[in-house]
């Protein structure tokens, strides 16, 4: 992850060193890098929490009643 971030920093930088076109493309490629990290993360978790089969929340809600709901930490 840390050699994501420091692509997104290295773009970025020699994006406002450049001008026109080219920094136009290389702020492009720095928000599809920042995509593809969001993606890659989110599906991780999601097989993480798939084989585990807990809940992604930091609280369960279990029903009492119909229009009661006890939330506990």
């Amino acid at each position: 992850m840390y050699k994501w971030i420091g692509i997104i920093v290295v773009l970025v930088g020699v994006s406002m060193l450049t001008s026109g076109v080219i920094s136009a493309l290389l702020d492009l490629s720095a928000f599809l890098v920042l995509i593809y990290m969001v993606f890659n993360n989110s599906k991780n978790h999601h097989i993480t929490n798939d084989k585990s089969g807990s809940s992604r929340f930091a609280f369960s809600i279990k029903s009492q009643d119909k229009d009661k709901f006890n939330i506990t930490p």
